[in-house]
């Protein structure tokens, strides 16, 4: 197939690849959507994509996508359009967007449109800015790509120390959805390239305390399972918390918790109420919700042997102001551009940030004044960090922290304690657990 597709001929999207094409961003309109055509009535611009929607290949480029602009029906030129594509899709050049003014005919001939690496979904956006008239076509192209993981080492961060390869069964366009080796695709759950679960409505996994495990609702009930790497081709054991947790239960993090509403169930006991962003996580050998309860910043552990309630709660209220958010791990919190870790304020000028708790330590990945950074803190002397990290040299400013202790994602990169490690990412997960340092991924390919 040519890469470069032009779209005077070429056939609408056949429902698969429309189905197929969705998995990997947004999701895909059925139909060019336009400003209601009784605007024309009353003077203002319409604005058509020449195309309902379309159609390219992986790596490829689309061309002679145009736009066309009329009032009252008529062609107009001199009206200023900005178009935005999304899914990473880009103009030639490598922009998102593009703005040009209609010509004599009324219409704007947009440049060629380079699809990514692995394809997938995305939607050109045009916006007329003076009258606000909008006009949106899908973008796509069939997902090409491989399921993949890799592992590293603190102590040799420019590369991986294993990386693995389960795109031998597990479908392009399956989903990370945590832990190391777990996708979801539609609603099948595979582990280690290996279809384990089905019926899956919902569904959110993890590796810690010696485990891989993952959290889901099946056929409306609230379950869960247990893996080891050795033998992944079946759960090592499952669980069924279904007699009194809702099938709208949503999993949340850890193993055995869910969010209804704001009700927290854990193993299928109702725990908590009127609980704000809780995040819920298993690792140090504690199972453990950081949330916000009645405007103040609260936590509670538990422990899978007595699940009816928590075996201690924590108030980090005093200090921690009630528009914090909990950003993962057992206490942090981010309030503006502030980060508060046990009701202690500790890092300032903070523009993004995820933490977490796992091989004995609580930890936080973030960006402060454009530079990537970490650091790691201690339960028993929370006032400030037992050490930092800064990953600035090479990491990107624009990177975003990914999960794990140092990695970070820009683009389709990721970097790990200043290292690019990766390529072509797509929708990777990274976590710190287990003693590993590991991120699962689909390695986008053409």
């Amino acid at each position: 197939m040519s890469s470069d597709t032009k779209f005077g001929a070429t056939p609408a999207a056949s429902r698969r690849t429309v189905l197929v094409g969705a998995a990997w961003s947004v999701p895909v309109i059925a139909a060019a959507s336009v400003a209601p055509i009784a605007a024309a009535a009353s003077g203002v611009p319409q604005l058509t994509f020449n195309q309902a929607s379309y159609l390219g290949v992986s790596c490829g480029t689309i061309s002679g996508a145009r736009l066309t602009v009329t009032v009252g029906g008529v062609p107009t030129p001199n009206i200023t359009v900005t178009t935005t594509l999304s899914g990473r899709y880009a103009f030639a050049g490598g922009s998102t967007s593009n703005t040009q003014s209609t010509d004599s005919t009324g219409e704007i001939d947009l440049p060629a449109i380079t699809v990514p690496a692995g394809g997938g979904a995305g939607v050109a956006m045009a916006s007329a800015p003076v009258s606000g008239s909008t006009a949106s076509a899908p973008l796509n192209a069939p997902v090409r790509g491989g399921a993949k993981g890799a592992a590293f080492a603190s102590s040799s961060p420019s590369a991986p120390t294993s990386t693995a390869s389960w795109s031998t069964n597990t479908p392009a366009t399956a989903v990370p959805i945590g832990g190391y080796g777990f996708y979801l695709d539609g609603t099948d759950v595979w582990y280690r390239d290996n279809k384990v679960l089905t019926n899956v409505t919902r569904a959110v996994a993890n590796s810690s305390n010696g485990y891989d495990y993952v959290t889901f609702i099946q056929g409306g009930k609230a379950r869960g399972a247990l893996f080891s790497a050795s033998a992944p081709a079946s759960p090592v054991s499952t669980d069924s918390w279904s007699t009194n947790t809702p099938a709208t239960a949503v999993p949340l993090g850890g193993y055995g918790f869910f969010l209804d509403g704001t009700d927290v169930w854990f193993r299928d006991n109702k725990v908590l109420t009127n609980a704000v962003k809780p995040i819920a996580n298993s690792a140090n050998n504690i199972d453990y919700v950081t949330y916000i309860k009645n405007g103040k910043a609260t936590g509670a552990a538990f422990a899978s042997s007595s699940p009816s309630a928590p075996t201690s709660t924590a108030s980090w209220s005093t200090n921690t102001p009630a528009t914090a958010v909990p950003i993962g791990g057992y206490g942090f919190y981010l309030d503006g551009t502030d980060v508060w870790y046990r009701d202690n304020k500790v890092l300032t000028n903070v523009t993004r940030a995820v933490a977490n708790s796992s091989n004995g330590y609580d930890y936080v990945t973030f960006i402060q004044g454009g530079k990537a950074r970490g650091a790691l803190f201690s339960a028993s002397a929370p006032a400030s960090p037992v050490s930092t990290d800064s990953w600035s040299t090479n990491t990107p400013a624009t990177a975003v922290p990914l999960g794990g202790y140092g990695f970070f994602l820009d683009g389709t990169d990721v970097w790990f304690r200043d290292n690019k490690v990766l390529t072509n990412a797509v929708k990777p997960i990274a976590n710190s657990a287990n003693n590993i340092d590991y991120v699962t991924y689909v390695q986008a390919s053409c």
